[in-house]
């Protein structure tokens, strides 16, 4: 890095010398860090009035029964579609498509189920029935759904996870 001379201003490109690299670009767009910014207050405000929030990572290690109890409803953000046999989701704020899952009948029988009225608990009964399965061999499967859903953010929960 070279030194600044007197007489030269400091924004003066010729001054400084940074070796950015190819790491130059931000890691998240001014608009998204802004959305995150707005985010995080929404939550902060929310949790102040009494309202839960969990991170992801929560919801996998939280108990079962208290799982069974949200309600999951697919986001109003998200245009679904066919494509070579894989349901896509198309962002409408982004227009970013997202893979989401492969179409078979377990994937799309556990997707159609998630409708904001019937609780996971629900889901899980339904499914069993729908595919012959143990309520015990289905719930894994459809909460591995669900929280790949989630985390992908095309399905969110009408319902606070409960203490």
């Amino acid at each position: 890095m070279r030194k600044i001379r007197k007489g030269r201003k400091i924004n003066d490109p010729k001054n400084i010398n940074f070796n950015r690299g190819k790491h130059n670009k931000p890691i998240l767009s001014r608009r998204d860090a802004f959305r995150q910014m707005c985010g995080e207050i929404l939550v902060s405000f929310d949790e102040i009035r009494g309202h839960k929030h969990c991170a992801l990572s929560e919801l996998e290690t939280i108990e079962r029964e208290k799982f069974e109890g949200l309600i999951p409803f697919i986001n109003k953000a998200f245009e679904l579609s066919l494509e070579e046999n894989w349901i896509i989701g198309k962002d409408h704020n982004s227009g970013e498509k997202i893979r989401l899952f492969e179409l078979t009948p377990d994937k799309t029988t556990a997707f159609n189920l998630i409708n904001g009225q019937n609780s996971i608990g629900e889901i899980v009964q339904i499914f069993s029935e729908k595919m012959g399965w143990e309520v015990e061999q289905c719930f894994p499967h459809v909460k591995k759904i669900l929280l790949n859903l989630v985390n992908l953010k095309l399905c969110l929960f009408a319902n606070p996870v409960d203490d």
